[in-house]
């Protein structure tokens, strides 16, 4: 606690206004807060000691820093096998396309109902803004991005900082790299536990500070630093003897702690900016908002204080000893790369001992400086040959050991099941009959590990976008920013859009990273089972080309395929239908025939029995017979002109359907010979 009072008047309703409250108190309570707050940042590095040695380490490994060796003699070997290096490689190839599949990679949901759209407009001018804004206005946003895929698999963990560069008045984006995040290693929260970050800045940077009044002006010259090499903090002695102080860094620490400044048994969050080399209190900032400070209705008490947070912590995997630090393949596989450095190393010197023998010389052996052979080369001494023979005496020394060559295999597999590098996984053929369904067995187990991770990784970036969703609530222009989208069309966003936190952030990625050999497997195997005949082979088509990274445009003029026609079926069943309407209509036909047949029968009848009449009586019916005969012959021509019209109509469509069939025939023949094809 602080051993000394603090009185201070703190306006929680309006906390910009408040300023800088370092300039408020005297220069004793400046320098006893700021050794205090000092005090506690020297706590929080010595208990991360071990964690911070050991990930100096691993950066080291991982970056195959090249250092002199003196055991077993001078420039022994020191080879660093790359297992830790190809580790975070693939992890980082892997992830960076997979978070970033194209430049809308922010994706903003709606909750609740959204009966005219109204909401889904508002997410949509939201996700377009803030995509833009990583991606173009963020000028560093992507490269840090990128680092950071780098640096989480080695050390474990990483950190983003968001904040409102009022200078050039936009959101601003920072990496910061585990070794300058200073946190309790025992503290049980990573949200409220306290959290310092290491500062270096240049003479100007601070300067600028200083004249733009956000801290108090430095009074101590830059040191020399921990995170710095030896022979830069040589460079900065050498600078400081020539006098040369504005070419030093400064080393500032930037506290994000509670204190209780008025004095009322509540500690408020502050921002905190001290010189790490005295302490020296430079800046007070508060770090709530105005309205986000919570009474107690009954006696006015504060009961809570909303923070505000300016890191998005990225995690690899869960440390078991500490709640705000983690574990990356450094951690896990950098003591197996060292044992197998220490195994290359032994059998490399075993074979230089090997080829370039040395032994013991006799005292008669007299030869002149040291003697060096070329390839088939002889040399000449004075001494006698049998004396020369038993003079010398080789080191006895063995060839390499094969079983220290079978423990390396061993080490190098330990190492690659933990990090998943397998030979399909680094883009090696398994084999030539390796049949889709086993290949992606062996990817799916082989991303098992990456996928847990890739979940952290993917809730660390869902952080990060909600950090800028509230800067731009709270910093958003209210006349509103007009956005060009990489496609010509521009889109307006009001400061309505940011009115409140009731959008659902979320990015675009799917937490379960799918790399683009599983895609062609899956888009493979659909395909197989188009000639199953069980799945759209439109659709199969679609999706294999989706995974061969085709373009919208491209799949849609690929898949604009001319209409074929019927189908060989559809031919059949036509071809059945037009027989049936034409043995339908012969049927009418011949029903037709066999009526003007029986009608003429029976008009047969009537005209003999006429005659049969006119026969009997010609005097009396003479001239009705002959009217009777004319009438007779004029329905007999009427009779056969009916059954002539008839028979030339069953011959024509008989003749038509034959021809059908024969042009049915030939198209249904033709289509089968070019599926045989």
């Amino acid at each position: 606690m602080i051993d000394f009072k603090i009185k201070l008047k703190i306006n929680y309703d309006d906390p910009v206004q408040m300023g800088n409250l370092a300039e408020e108190l005297d220069d004793q309570q400046r320098q006893k807060l700021g050794s205090y707050l000092k005090g506690l940042v020297d706590a929080d590095i010595e208990s991360r000691r071990d964690w911070v040695d050991s990930n100096n380490d691993w950066l080291k490994l991982a970056a195959q820093v090249k250092e002199e060796k003196t055991f077993p003699w001078p420039d022994a070997s020191n080879v660093k096998y790359p297992l830790l290096a190809v580790a975070c490689t693939q992890f980082q190839s892997r992830s960076m396309p997979a978070l970033m599949p194209d430049n809308n990679p922010v994706k903003v949901g709606v909750v609740g109902k959204d009966q005219t759209q109204a909401k889904q407009e508002r997410a949509d001018r939201i996700s377009s803004h803030m995509s833009w804004q990583v991606t173009e206005k963020m000028e560093n946003w992507i490269d840090d991005f990128d680092r950071l895929l780098y640096v989480l698999p080695i050390s474990g963990m990483a950190h983003k900082k968001l904040y409102y560069n009022g200078v050039i008045g936009s959101p601003a984006s920072r990496l910061v790299l585990p070794q300058d995040m200073i946190i309790d290693f025992n503290a049980t929260n990573l949200d409220t536990a306290r959290r310092t970050e290491r500062l270096f800045l240049s003479h100007n940077e601070v300067k600028s500070l200083e004249n733009a009044e956000l801290i108090i002006p430095v009074v101590s010259t830059p040191q020399k630093t921990d995170a710095m090499t030896d022979s830069e903090k040589e460079e900065i002695l050498l600078q400081k003897d020539n006098g040369k102080v504005e070419d030093l860094p400064y080393l500032l620490y930037e506290i994000h702690c509670d204190l209780d400044l008025d004095q009322d048994g509540y500690q408020e969050p502050y921002m905190v900016t001290i010189n790490s080399t005295d302490g020296q209190l430079l800046r007070i900032k508060p770090r709530w908002e105005e309205g986000e400070v919570t009474r107690n209705e009954t006696n006015n008490k504060i009961t809570d204080i909303k923070r505000i947070k300016y890191y998005a912590d990225y995690m690899f995997m869960p440390h078991p000893l500490s709640a705000t630090h983690a574990l990356g393949f450094g951690h896990l596989i950098g003591p197996l790369n060292e044992a197998v450095n220490t195994n290359i190393n032994q059998l490399v010197d075993a074979g230089t001992l090997a080829n370039m023998q040395g032994g013991f010389l006799a005292r008669g052996v007299k030869l002149k400086g040291k003697m060096r052979f070329k390839p088939g080369e002889w040399k000449q001494v004075n001494i006698n040959p049998a004396d020369l023979k038993n003079g010398i005496l080789p080191m006895p020394v063995k060839d390499p050991s094969s079983v220290l060559f079978q423990l390396l295999g061993m080490l190098i597999d330990a190492a690659e099941r933990i990090s998943s590098v397998t030979d399909a996984m680094v883009g090696e053929n398994p084999g030539q009959n390796t049949p889709t369904s086993n290949m992606q067995a062996m990817l799916e187990q082989g991303q098992k590990v990456f996928s847990g991770i890739f979940t952290r990784v993917y809730r660390g970036l869902g952080r990060e976008f909600k950090l800028l969703y509230h800067i731009n609530r709270v910093y958003h222009d209210p006349e509103g920013e007009i956005v060009m989208l990489d496609d010509g069309s521009t889109v307006e966003t009001v400061m309505a859009d940011y009115e409140d936190e009731s959008m659902d952030i979320r990015v675009s990625a799917d937490p379960k990273m799918i790399t683009d050999a599983m895609l062609l497997l899956k888009a493979q195997g659909l395909m197989d089972l188009v000639q199953m005949g069980t799945v759209n082979p439109q659709y199969a088509t679609r999706e294999y080309m989706k995974a061969q990274h085709y373009t919208k445009e491209e799949i849609q003029e690929a898949m604009n395929v001319p209409d074929p026609g019927p189908s060989p079926e559809e031919m059949q069943l036509q071809l059945e239908g037009a027989k049936f309407e034409h043995q339908k209509q012969m049927d009418g036909f011949e029903m037709q025939l066999d009526l003007i047949r029986i009608q003429s029968e029976a008009r047969k009848d009537i005209a003999q029995s006429i005659k049969a009449i006119a026969d009997a009586d010609a005097t009396n019916a003479g001239i009705e017979i002959d009217k009777m005969t004319l009438m007779l012959d004029a329905m007999t021509q009427e009779t056969n002109m009916q059954a002539d019209n008839l028979l030339k109509a069953m011959q024509a469509a008989k003749t038509a359907a034959e021809a059908d069939q024969v042009g049915k025939g030939e198209v249904n023949e033709t289509t089968s010979g070019g599926q045989a094809q």
